[in-house]
């Protein structure tokens, strides 16, 4: 009875234990981090957090086995971090594929948009990870959904990278194209002994140098290509309403 009852005390508290560390901010399965690491991305993702009212995971796996990374990331997502007013977002690393993905719930994507912010999402930890700085790579990602967020916050609409212009940038860089477009065309043109200035097109013949003796016009053939033109829909990208992956790959 008593061997029973330590059995099933064992089983509750290992169920306990993983479902605690699922639902905890950072969870890191690989072991990459260090316990202070642990501890300062813990504490900086709780008070994003806390500000935006949302939930910012960070999932380190040792490995999922033949499971699609989208569809782990979508899963541990849904599982254990949709709870939050505006959503949530995780970024799942898995260490055996060397792989990471980045995913945000439908809500979230009312303040992120999935697809033409992932480059910003990613911007910065790349090269940490590269690098396996993991520590880094994280507090950079955090960071990244802070400043898009806080973009949200004061604008009330998110921010789109495709759609920051500079016209006086687009200005300059065409007046500097056109004046390096004559600089290079002037040391071209004097670079060539062989040519000079004339008044008249014919000036450039040599006289007497070609003669016609016939004036004819041979036709060979019509090649004439038709392709059926398609009835299917293409798909498109954009803003992925329902949430989903918002992108990863390798390192």
């Amino acid at each position: 009875m008593i061997k029973k009852f330590f059995a099933l005390l064992a089983i509750f508290l290992l169920s306990f234990s993983v479902t605690f560390a699922a639902e905890n901010s950072v969870v890191d399965d690989a072991k990459i981090l260090t316990p202070n690491q642990l501890k300062i991305l813990s504490e900086k993702i709780q008070q994003v957090e806390t500000k935006h009212k949302v939930r910012i995971a960070v999932n380190f796996s040792k490995s999922i086995g033949k499971q699609n990374i989208d569809t782990a990331a979508n899963h541990y997502l849904k599982k254990y971090y949709s709870d939050a007013q505006n959503g949530g977002i995780i970024l799942l690393v898995v260490m055996d594929t060397r792989s990471w993905n980045i995913a945000l719930d439908a809500k979230l994507t009312q303040r992120i948009l999935s697809y033409s912010d992932v480059a910003y999402l990613n911007d910065g930890f790349m090269d940490k990870l590269h690098n396996d700085n993991f520590a880094g790579a994280a507090d950079v990602y955090v960071d990244n959904v802070d400043k898009l967020l806080t973009y949200y916050a004061e604008h009330g609409t998110p921010y789109d990278r495709t759609e920051q212009f500079n016209p006086m940038a687009l200005a300059a860089a065409v007046v500097i194209s056109i004046l390096l477009g004559f600089f290079i065309r002037s040391v071209l043109i004097g670079s060539m002994s062989n040519v000079r200035h004339a008044h008249e097109a014919s000036d450039y013949l040599k006289r007497d140098s070609v003669r016609l003796t016939t004036n004819r016009d041979t036709y060979l053939f019509t090649n004439v290509s038709r392709r059926p033109k398609s009835s299917g829909n293409k798909g498109s990208g954009g803003r992925n309403s329902g949430g989903g992956s918002s992108g990863g790959g390798h390192f």
